[in-house]
């Protein structure tokens, strides 16, 4: 396999969210090569598929899982052009070109592969197309807040039309997006760990879905990679709760079965 440093870089930073996600499987098929791992206390995690595409070259005849972490992201921080990737002996050896020299690492042993994720259980009730600078201009509004000293959550709430995203706390900060396609009244809150995949999100149009008490969905699918990323919500937010209340942390654990 050959690829651009950058490119699988970008890649397993947006999939481990900056590297939250410290543990996680690269299980390379024949199509590309996905990711789906939960980070470690289960209130966030991500689903991605880089494709076969954007390699320049990929051989990969069967599928395969390595397993990862950190050292990975430190690993491909050495590499600044065009690296290549071989699997041999259950092992998956790097070598290019970094800052100092020629590189030839060994590392990241094959491991089982990951149990499949069932989305298809996740019950969203509000799915709203939108670009990520409105969910960046509310983490913007979030980190004013933060700088008083008091960590603030963010509420996103529907009505019929209408999205708004409140920094808690403040009534004066608060984002709103407007759409015909909102009709489902919902309302949910989230802490730190949404800040942080709101943080890395690419300037682009994405999907999020929603619910009441209950996880976030967000969905960035571009020509060559897709990132699907799941957040646990603070509960507790409405007066009103909705069935899902007692389902959103189990939801997420469901995300991740077992392996193998």
């Amino acid at each position: 396999m050959k690829i651009d440093a950058k490119v699988i870089k970008d890649f397993i930073r947006g999939s481990t969210i900056n590297n939250n996600i410290t543990e996680y499987r690269l299980s390379f098929k024949e199509d590309g090569l996905y990711f789906w791992e939960m980070e470690i206390s289960n209130v966030m995690g991500c689903k991605s598929f880089l494709s076969k595409k954007i390699f320049s070259q990929y051989d990969i005849k069967e599928d395969i899982a390595i397993g990862s972490g950190t050292l990975l992201s430190k690993i491909l921080g050495r590499f600044e052009a065009e690296l290549e990737a071989k699997i041999k002996d259950n092992r998956l050896f790097f070598s290019g070109i970094g800052r100092k020299g020629t590189y030839t690492l060994s590392s990241l042993d094959r491991v089982p592969e990951a149990g499949k994720c069932d989305m298809e259980k996740m019950s969203f009730i509000q799915s709203i197309t939108l670009p990520t600078s409105v969910l960046k201009n509310a983490l913007e509004d979030a980190k004013k807040m933060d700088e008083t000293g008091k960590e603030t959550c963010l509420i996103f709430e529907t009505k019929k039309g209408e999205l708004t995203i409140t920094t808690e706390g403040d009534d004066g900060l608060v984002e709103i997006f407007k759409h015909k396609s909102i009709t489902k009244p919902i309302k949910s809150k989230f802490g730190s760990p949404l800040k942080d995949v709101i943080a890395i999100l690419p300037d682009e149009e994405c999907i999020i879905s929603l619910g009441t008490d209950y996880m976030i969905k967000i969905l960035i699918k571009r020509e060559f990679d897709t990132y699907i990323y799941l957040v646990a919500p603070r509960v507790g937010t409405s007066d009103n709760v909705s069935e899902e209340k007692e389902e959103d942390k189990s939801e997420v654990d469901e995300g991740k079965e077992d392996e193998e």
